[in-house]
């Protein structure tokens, strides 16, 4: 069973049985069981937003519903405790969310790190799809068109300017590495490199072009262990390009593209 699965589990039971459970009756009390019963799933786990949690997907979800547009601006706890019945009225929208959940609302981010940080995309209609996804999902994009890079300061340029790094930026990859540490230090939410045309320039530079996903991959592992979540999605107008390692990690495919036959014109 998912973790997902298991939290409605656990919401169910509390539903069948409030009084043992909530002998309050607080909404505040219950929103925090099920994030610190999601966490507990996982305890070792850099895991995502909690669902439940104030930025989570059912917040989301509930900003997007008549009489609760402001969700997404405060908590929605005490928004819905301005019901009558908080509880009550709990219980009736999460059957309602329960029942429009679709695909927009996978935790993106945690299917894309689950075996990489770096990912590959052929067909430019489905990277924006799913930067669109992330965006919705609370996830920093930052893209940057690689196609016009003939070495590698204009590499340091662009990557300089799409990450905001300070004026002292050093335009080497030390640099780069050092300045990727410091990407979450305003804020939490997940950060995805959008580098498209990347394969021309894998070409010009197949060893700086190595060198920058490396880099990615390796300050990726070092922020997933504090939880945070920095992403690589790159774009290769080649659909046969294969590139090393990163990170001892496989730069592998994304999960629609995976297979060879998925990346023909066909």
């Amino acid at each position: 069973m998912t973790a997902k699965r298991e939290v409605h589990h656990f919401l169910a039971r509390v539903r069948h049985e409030p009084e043992w459970w909530l002998p309050d009756g607080s909404l505040r009390r219950l929103a925090g069981l099920l994030t610190g019963y999601q966490a507990g799933l996982t305890p070792y786990a850099a895991v995502a937003t909690p669902e439940f949690g104030p930025d989570g997907a059912f917040a989301r979800w509930l900003g997007r519903q008549d009489g609760y547009r402001d969700a997404g601006a405060v908590d929605w706890v005490a928004l819905l405790e301005r019901d009558a019945d908080p509880l009550g009225a709990f219980f009736g929208l999460v059957q309602r969310y329960d029942r429009e959940q679709s695909a927009d609302e996978v935790d993106l981010v945690g299917q894309l790190s689950r075996n990489t940080s770096v990912t590959l995309y052929w067909r430019r209609p489905l990277l924006d799809r799913t930067t669109a996804r992330l965006r919705a999902q609370g996830c920093r994009v930052a893209q940057v068109d690689t196609t016009g890079w003939a070495d590698q300061h204009d590499l340091h340029r662009d990557l300089a300017a799409a990450l905001h790094f300070p004026e002292y930026y050093g335009h080497n990859f030390d640099a780069l590495n050092d300045c990727l540490r410091d990407v979450f230090d305003d804020t939490a939410a997940p950060l995805a490199l959008v580098l498209t045309g990347f394969d021309h320039y894998a070409r010009i530079d197949p060893g700086g072009a190595h060198v920058l996903l490396d880099v990615i991959a390796g300050q990726a592992r070092v922020h997933a262990v504090s939880g945070c979540h920095l992403l690589c999605l790159v774009q290769s107008d080649d659909p046969q390009l294969a590139l090393e390692p990163v990170g001892a990690v496989p730069v592998m495919w994304n999960d629609a593209e995976w297979l060879n036959a998925s990346r023909t014109d066909g």
